[in-house]
C-alpha cells in the first residue's frame, strides 16, 4: 500500500484505539483534551508509518525506473547494433574503395613521375644543344663581321675554329661568306626548332607537374578520409564493446544511469512532498479525531462513572471551542480580503493620480506648443505670400522687357532700312545684350522668390501636420482625463463602504475570538465533581456579549449581521 492509498482517518482511529486500550488515565484524557496540539503518543507512530510507507514507495519506485531504464537501454542497444552494423558495412566498403583508388592514384604517380624525368632530362639535353647551338652561331656571326673575304687555314689547322660544324674535309677547308652565311642560317633555322622543341617539352613539363600535384592531392585526400573511416570504425568497435559490457555485467550506459539518476531523485522529491502533505493533515486531524475516538471509547474505558460524565462534558465543550475557533479564522479571512481590496484600491486611486497629472502636465505643453506654432504658421504663411508677390512682380517686370526689347528690334530695322548705315547694324546686338542681361537677373530672382516661397509653403504644411497630431492628442488626453475622473470617482465612493466594512468586521473577528476564549475557559472548569457555574445557562456563548457597532441601512439591527454576505461595490 502507498501513500495514496493511506487513510489518515483510518490510521489516527488505529492508533488512538490503542492508546486508549493501554489503560490511559483520566488526567491525561482531560489534559490531551485541553491541548489543541497533536498528541504525540498519536502523532509519533502514525508519522512513522506515513516514513515508513513513502520509504516503500521510494524503493518501488526506484526499482520500476531502473527496471525501465535496463528495459530502455535493452532496447537502445539493439537499435544500435543494427544502425552500427549498418554504418560498419557502409565504412568497409568505402575503405575498400578509398585503398583501391591510392593504390591507383599512386601507380599514376610513379608513372607521370617517371615520364617527368623522361621529359626533364629532355629538356636539359635541348638546353645544352641549344647554347652549343647558339654559340656556334655567335662565332660565326663575329667571324663574318670580321673577315669577309677568303681565307685559308694551311695544314688542316682551323685559324678560327667552329665548334659543331661538319665539314667533310676535317685537316683542310675553305670558307667563304657565302658558305658561312648558309651555315648560320641553318643555325638559325636548328635554334629556332629546338625553341619549339623545348617550349613544347616546358609545357609538357609544367603539365606533368600539375597533374602529379593533383595525384599527390587526391591521394592525400583519400587517405584523409581513410583516416576518418579508420576513426568511424574504431568508435564503432568501443560500442560494440561497450554493448558486450553492458550486456554482461546488466549496467547502464553514463548517459542514462545519469537520466535514472535524476529520474529516481525528482520522484524522491514528488512523494517527500506527498508525505509532508500528509504528515500535516495528520497534525491538523490528530486532537479533532482523539476527540471523536475518546467520544466513542468512552464508555468501555476502565474510569469512573463521574470521570466518564466529566470527559463527555469536557468533549462537548471542546467540540463547541473547535467550531468556535473555525469560525474565528473565516472571519479573520474575510476580514484580510476587505483589507487587501481597500488596500489595492487606494493604490489604484494613487497610480490614477500620477497618471492623471501627467496627462495634464502633457496637454498643457501641448497648448502651448501650439501656441507657438500657431504663431510661427502665421509668419511663415505671410512670408509665403511675400515671396510670391515678389515673384509675380518680377515676372511682370521680366515681361515689360521683352516687349521693350521687341519694340528696339523693329527700330533698329527701321534704323537700317532709313539708310543709317554706320550705327544701325550694333544698335539691335547693344539692345539685345542689355535685354539679355535685365531677363536673366529678373528671372533669377523670380526664381529665388519662388525657391523660397516654396520652402515657406513646405514648412507650413509641416507646422499644420504637427498642430493637427498635438490637436488630436490632446483630444486623447481629454477622454482619458474624463475615464480617470470618472474611476477615481467611483474608487472614492468605495473607499468609505470597505472602511466601514473593515471596521464592523474586525469587531466581528473580536467577537468570535472572544467566543473561542470563553468556550476554552469554560472546557476548562470541567473537572470531576465539579459543575460550572454559569450565570445565564450552560451554553457558555452567553457569558460573553457579541459588541454591535453601527449597522449599515437596510440591515435588521436586532442581530449581528454576517458580513460574509457583503459584497464589495
Amino acid at each position: 500500500m502507498g501513500l495514496q492509498d493511506l487513510n489518515v482517518a483510518t490510521l489516527l482511529k488505529e492508533q488512538i484505539r490503542m492508546y486508549l486500550g493501554h489503560g490511559a488515565t483520566y488526567d491525561d484524557l482531560r489534559t490531551k483534551c485541553l491541548t489543541i496540539t497533536p498528541i504525540q503518543p498519536i502523532v509519533t507512530p502514525t508519522v512513522q508509518r506515513i516514513n515508513d510507507t513513502a520509504e516503500q514507495d521510494k524503493e518501488q519506485k526506484r526499482i520500476s525506473l531502473t527496471q525501465e531504464a535496463h528495459a530502455s537501454q535493452v532496447r537502445q542497444d539493439t537499435a544500435e547494433q543494427a544502425e552500427d552494423d549498418t554504418l560498419r558495412l557502409r565504412c568497409r566498403t568505402k575503405e575498400e574503395q578509398l585503398n583501391k583508388d591510392v593504390s591507383f592514384y599512386n601507380g599514376q604517380l610513379t608513372s607521370e613521375r617517371r615520364n617527368l624525368n623522361h621529359h626533364a632530362t629532355a629538356l636539359d639535353g635541348i638546353k645544352r644543344e641549344l647554347h652549343r647551338l647558339k654559340a656556334e652561331r655567335d662565332q660565326l656571326t663575329t667571324r663574318i663581321q670580321s673577315q669577309p673575304y677568303q681565307h685559308q687555314h694551311p695544314n688542316g689547322v682551323a685559324g678560327h675554329a667552329v665548334e659543331g660544324i661538319r665539314a667533310e674535309n676535317h685537316h683542310e677547308h675553305r670558307h667563304t661568306p657565302n658558305r658561312v652565311t648558309e651555315r648560320v642560317e641553318r643555325l638559325r633555322y636548328d635554334l629556332e626548332h629546338l625553341d619549339q622543341r623545348h617550349n613544347q617539352e616546358v609545357i609538357c613539363v609544367n603539365q606533368l607537374k600539375i597533374e602529379i600535384l593533383n595525384l599527390e592531392r587526391k591521394i592525400s585526400a583519400d587517405q584523409s578520409e581513410l583516416k576518418t573511416v579508420a576513426r568511424q570504425l574504431n568508435s564503432l568497435e568501443e560500442r560494440k564493446i561497450a554493448r558486450q559490457q553492458r550486456s554482461n555485467n546488466g549496467t547502464l550506459s553514463p548517459e542514462n544511469a545519469q537520466r535514472l539518476s535524476l529520474d529516481i531523485q525528482a520522484a524522491c522529491m514528488l512523494i517527500d512532498r506527498q508525505c509532508s502533505v500528509i504528515k500535516d493533515e495528520t497534525a491538523a486531524r490528530c486532537h479533532p479525531a482523539f476527540l471523536i475516538q475518546l467520544a466513542n471509547q468512552l464508555d468501555g474505558l476502565a474510569l469512573q462513572p463521574d470521570e466518564k460524565i466529566a470527559l463527555q462534558q469536557l468533549i462537548a465543550a471542546m467540540h463547541q471551542h473547535m467550531c468556535d475557533l473555525t469560525a474565528r479564522q473565516e472571519q479573520g479571512t474575510l476580514l484580510a480580503s476587505y483589507i487587501t481590496t481597500l488596500q489595492t484600491q487606494e493604490l489604484q486611486i494613487a497610480t490614477n493620480g500620477l497618471r492623471y497629472r501627467a496627462l495634464q502636465t502633457e496637454h498643457a505643453q501641448l497648448m502651448h506648443a501650439n501656441d507657438i506654432l500657431g504663431a510661427e504658421l502665421r509668419i511663415t504663411q505671410g512670408r509665403q505670400q511675400t515671396f510670391e508677390a515678389q515673384r509675380n512682380e518680377y515676372a511682370q517686370y521680366a515681361l515689360m522687357t521683352t516687349i521693350a526689347a521687341g519694340l528696339g528690334a523693329i527700330s533698329g530695322y527701321f534704323l537700317i532700312q532709313t539708310g543709317v548705315a554706320v550705327i544701325a547694324p550694333i544698335v539691335p546686338m547693344i539692345m539685345a545684350g542689355v535685354v539679355g542681361a535685365a531677363l536673366v537677373t529678373l528671372f533669377s530672382i523670380a526664381g529665388v522668390a519662388r525657391i523660397r516661397a516654396l520652402m515657406q509653403q513646405s514648412e507650413a504644411t509641416t507646422m499644420q501636420n504637427t498642430l493637427s497630431e498635438n490637436t488630436t492628442r490632446m483630444g486623447q488626453i481629454t477622454a482619458d482625463l474624463t475615464n480617470l475622473d470618472d474611476a477615481a470617482s467611483q474608487l472614492v465612493k468605495s473607499i468609505p463602504h470597505y472602511q466601514r466594512l473593515i471596521n464592523k468586521q474586525r469587531l466581528v473577528v473580536a467577537a468570535a475570538k472572544n467566543t473561542a476564549d470563553a468556550s476554552l475557559a469554560y472546557a476548562q472548569t470541567i473537572t470531576v465533581g465539579t459543575t460550572p457555574n454559569l450565570s445565564n445557562g450552560s451554553n457558555p456563548h452567553s457569558l460573553f456579549a457579541v459588541p454591535s457597532a453601527p449597522f449599515a441601512p437596510g440591515t435588521d439591527e436586532n442581530r449581528p449581521r454576517s458580513l460574509s454576505s457583503h459584497s464589495p461595490h
